[in-house]
């Protein structure tokens, strides 16, 4: 996009020019602003936030700019970018968006106007209050406590966790209801220093959970966001235990990446290692060595970087002889089921299928399915042959 081009190449007086000429693209102003304020323009940003038209953008073009200006330390500009914020965001419509926007009130809380910023929190509050699908609601109470948590009200904060819980508890999906309970309750509550909270909050969500039918393919990605929260409780042998017990491969290496995630972020590096370790898909596992070894060369502790590395390398070596060993399957199947090589009229079929195909998982999986099938086949014309040949023996 000519635009976005524009951008990259800062060159944001062409960029605002092709923004006033496309239509129906309403964060096109803000898409620039965005760029601007990354640029560190921000009297660039301001000018550009002041044309747009849609409340939103607006909104979170201005509550960038004062992010950026707080990290400047120009806390009196910021405050007066998240005024005009305020003022943008009072419009919109949607009660949903509206809550979630009135989390900038961790900027005026990091300018140092705290009651401003518990003001701010209290609109928030009053527009999650009107949202009537409690599938949409729990999500702005979650990230409100946080924000409240942030701001030093943690009292506040647990007042808004309690109502995210009763929306989550109203949600009727399971999966829905499993993912509400652990991102917007217990996450919260674990940021607000209620671990014991989160933790019974995770086992309403293992209760759901639990209520999942067994051959829905949600139960396992519900568990996968149990196994995560539970890390971030404190709780890492449950969250192995959870994890281990995901039938899903894919859901059960993302589940201890989740844990592992949650190790490294606080630095234990030995714990995330045995974690890793748990990992029976070798790329994965690689992935998750390559993390470690990277945050401990981060934290200056060079030694465990490399011991780590040499793990990482040692997966990837595993990977390499999976893969290696999957094409090997994978050439000898489209040799052994060429036409010219079988008088099967079927294996000409699925030979003439191999055309055009590469070694996967999945492939590999069928292959092998029919290399028995083939086999059995084979066995039952070689009988054919001998019965015959007796048949023809005993009427001469």
């Amino acid at each position: 996009m000519v635009m976005e081009a524009q951008i990259k190449a800062r060159n944001f007086t062409g960029a605002k020019a092709m923004a006033a000429i496309i239509e129906d693209m309403p964060d096109k102003f803000y898409i620039v602003a965005k760029g601007q304020v990354e640029a560190n323009d921000i009297t660039g940003a301001k000018t550009t936030a002041a044309v747009i038209d849609d409340k939103l953008n607006k909104a979170m073009a201005y509550r960038d700019i004062a992010d950026a200006q707080v990290k400047a330390g120009d806390k009196k500009g910021a405050l007066q970018s998240i005024a005009l914020a305020k003022e943008a965001a009072a419009g919109i419509e949607d009660k949903v968006t509206k809550a979630s926007i009135y989390t900038m009130a961790v900027i005026q809380f990091d300018a140092g106007d705290t009651a401003a910023a518990r003001q701010t929190l209290l609109l928030a509050k009053q527009a999650a209050a009107g949202i009537e699908d409690n599938e949409k609601k729990v999500a702005p109470y979650g990230a409100i406590a946080e924000a409240q948590v942030k701001t030093g009200d943690k009292e506040g904060a647990l007042q808004s966790i309690a109502l995210a819980k009763e929306a989550a508890t109203g949600i009727e999906d399971k999966e829905k209801r499993v993912s509400a309970y652990t991102w917007y309750v217990a996450k919260p509550q674990v940021i607000a220093g209620d671990k014991t909270g989160a933790l019974q909050t995770i086992e309403l969500a293992k209760a759901t959970a639990a209520g999942i039918d067994d051959n829905d393919e949600k139960k396992p990605r519900a568990y996968r966001y149990i196994a995560g929260t539970q890390a971030k409780a404190g709780d890492i042998a449950g969250a192995r235990e959870t994890a281990a017990g995901i039938g899903d491969k894919l859901w059960k290496k993302t589940a201890y990446e989740d844990i592992a995630g949650v190790q490294v972020k606080a630095m234990d590096f030995a714990g995330a290692k045995e974690t890793a370790a748990l990992i029976r898909d070798a790329e994965g596992k690689a992935g998750v060595y390559k993390t470690i070894a990277e945050a401990q060369a981060k934290a200056g502790d060079m030694a465990g970087a490399r011991e780590t590395n040499m793990l990482k390398t040692q997966a990837e070596d595993e990977v390499k002889a999976e893969k290696s060993g999957r094409d090997e399957i994978w050439t000898w199947t489209k040799f052994n089921y060429q036409p010219e090589n079988t008088m099967l009229p079927d294996w000409q079929v699925f030979s003439a299928s191999l055309k055009g195909k590469t070694a996967s998982d999945a492939t590999v999986a069928v292959v092998k399915l029919v290399q028995n099938l083939a086999k059995s086949f084979y066995a039952l014309r070689a009988e054919e042959a001998k019965w015959k040949k007796l048949r023809t023996q005993a009427n001469r």
